[in-house]
């Protein structure tokens, strides 16, 4: 029963990083959110994201996640892993 699951976030400053965003260095800042699910599912996953400071730009951004769910033909399991990252800091650039 997926409605009786429960999720906890944790989140943590992993600190400042230098980043190259169309081939200029750029200081960001890593925040990493942990996420673990329990009760109709069970998950776990990672998202990486690396802010502009002063703002809430995704400069880059990488998440994986796993989960596995009971359904009626049986456990139901899921994985996603994406990464995306910033092209330009110039609009349409």
């Amino acid at each position: 029963n997926a409605a009786a699951g429960v999720e906890t976030h944790t989140v943590e400053v992993l600190g400042h990083e230098t980043l190259v965003v169309g081939g200029q260095e750029v200081q960001t800042l890593h925040v990493r959110a942990t996420v673990v699910g329990t009760g109709g599912s069970m998950a776990s996953g990672v998202i990486d994201t690396w802010y502009l400071p002063g703002t809430h730009l995704p400069v880059r951004l990488v998440v994986v996640h796993d989960s596995v769910t009971d359904s009626r033909i049986g456990s139901v399991q899921y994985h996603e892993q994406a990464e995306i990252q910033l092209l330009s800091l110039l609009p349409g650039g």
